[in-house]
């Protein structure tokens, strides 16, 4: 499988303001045979770990640093490698991943690189079907930034059988900030199943 350059890349989004992201491009390729990923862009807050989510709202003034995979929650030691072993195949590491327990509602946003112009993907006359991929793992492990969810190659396929997309991966709360309900938990205004309302 051939190497993907990266490069730093910033884009002005009409709602969020400027994000900072960065372009993939497979070796040997044109430029324009790659893809652009925004990654960790922060979807909802937590005012603490077990409760509702709120949508983050942007004001547009401010530059958000897309250019890394986010945090995630509920860590499960080596949770991608023991997904890999499902596989029978080990992929490199995104690097090293961060945990939050306020901080992880966030998604990675991948699509082809215009041909025509910077802003094409935010123009309503080039729209592209979204693909959202929520990954599995039983509540209890899983990030959308495990290598084997990277979309960099999945919206390259796409684009090279004609049908291009917008693909989209996301994290939410595992494990107990998930799960965990209780009758007094709820009675203090902590819902149950966040896991399912984060999504």
């Amino acid at each position: 499988m051939a190497e993907m350059t990266t490069t730093a890349t910033t884009t002005k989004h009409p709602l969020i303001g400027e994000v900072k992201g960065m372009t993939r491009i497979d070796e040997g390729l044109t430029p324009h045979q790659g893809v652009r990923q925004y990654l960790g862009i922060q979807y909802a807050t937590l005012k603490d770990r077990f409760a509702p989510a709120v949508l983050r709202e942007y004001d547009g003034k401010i530059t958000v640093d897309a250019a890394k995979i986010g945090p995630q929650t509920a860590p499960l030691p080596d949770g991608a490698e023991h997904e890999q072993d499902l596989i029978q195949h080990r992929l490199p590491s995104t690097g090293p991943i961060e945990f939050s327990d306020t901080e992880a509602l966030n998604l990675n946003i991948t699509y082809p690189i215009p041909t025509n112009r910077e802003d094409f993907i935010w123009q309503s006359d080039n729209l592209l079907p979204v693909f959202l991929f929520i990954h599995g793992g039983g509540f209890q492990v899983g990030s959308a930034s495990f290598p084997q969810y990277d979309m960099a190659r999945f919206v390259r396929l796409s684009c090279q059988k004609g049908l291009p997309i917008i693909a989209v991966t996301m994290n939410y709360r595992l494990g107990p900030p998930g799960l965990l309900t209780s009758r007094e938990m709820r009675e203090q205004g902590y819902p149950a199943n966040n896991c399912l309302r984060d999504q």
